[in-house]
């Protein structure tokens, strides 16, 4: 294991022609594996432990994050719900993650349609909560018909 992780901090440090030659996200989390697991003689459970979910946490946010946009227009029955993915050091773009039948997309909120979908969503999300609020009150009487 010790010798995996001298490869991988190698790896994450070594350039070629002045570029990494893993992704910076993979140079990133290379070195902070190694740095959290190879003197093992200084390191408690403890801090192991929260090395690793550190890690863990890290990855998980790249793996689900946007990188690119759907290249087409999703049909509105097939759309959920939907979230926005501000863009960072690990998620380079902005976008509109919609939530499907099938799974999430990715969309361009520059685009026309999207932010059309987006309001519509929203539009009826609050068209739906009007129509528990008055529910819940139970029908109203006017104080001329008593």
């Amino acid at each position: 294991m010790v010798v995996t992780l001298v490869t991988l901090c190698a790896l994450a440090t070594n350039t070629q022609g002045g570029k990494h030659l893993l992704s910076d996200f993979f140079s990133r989390a290379c070195l902070f594996l190694c740095s959290c697991f190879l003197d093992y003689t200084n390191i408690n459970d403890g801090h192991r432990y929260l090395c690793l979910t550190h890690l863990l946490s890290f990855l998980a946010a790249y793996i689900f994050c946007c990188r690119r946009y759907i290249p087409w227009k999703i049909p509105f029955s097939e759309i959920k719900g939907f979230s926005l993915q501000k863009s960072t050091e690990l998620c380079p773009i902005t976008a509109i993650i919609f939530h499907t039948k099938t799974g999430k997309r990715c969309a361009d909120p520059t685009l026309k349609w999207v932010m059309d979908y987006v309001n519509l969503w929203r539009l009826q999300i609050n068209l739906k909560l009007l129509r528990e609020r008055s529910s819940m009150r139970g029908p109203s009487y006017s104080s001329a018909a008593l």
